[in-house]
């Protein structure tokens, strides 16, 4: 019961609205993990069985398609209501794929590198404040 309240947590703390993609998928990663089921993002779906394929392959698939349903819902229930009904249609792995293809900024690593950076500027003890403005203006 811990497990799906701390789930129900990080879903609601971030919706994806189209611009807070790397810390949505940060908590939805951290979500799907709890559940035991990241690796349904990066395992390929199997094929759909024949009819007449034996019961253990059938039952197999099945297991499968539920376990696929399951982060579905959790993504779609933290993405915000615009989006949700644009990806809903699509297999879980699919959804992953072209969100990331649509919102991944490429950029993001050296805009976070910045960012720490900048938190941690402090003027050195001595330091002339002309040279810590061009440090600040350099990271700006």
């Amino acid at each position: 019961m811990a497990t799906k309240s701390f789930i129900a947590e990080i879903l609601k703390t971030v919706i994806f609205d189209g611009t807070n993609y790397a810390s949505w998928k940060r908590k939805i990663g951290y979500s799907l993990y709890e559940e035991g089921l990241n690796n349904i993002l990066i395992e390929a779906s199997p094929s759909q069985p024949r009819i007449n394929a034996p019961q253990a392959i059938r039952d197999a698939y099945v297991e499968w398609e539920h376990k696929n349903m399951l982060p579905k819902h959790n993504i779609l229930m933290s993405i915000h209501y615009l989006y949700a009904s644009e990806y809903e249609a699509i297999k879980t792995m699919g959804m992953h794929d072209r969100l990331e293809m649509e919102f991944v900024d490429p950029s993001l690593m050296r805009k976070t590198l910045a960012m720490k950076k900048y938190n941690d500027l402090k003027m050195a003890k001595g330091e002339k404040i002309a040279d810590h403005m061009h440090t600040f203006r350099a990271l700006v």
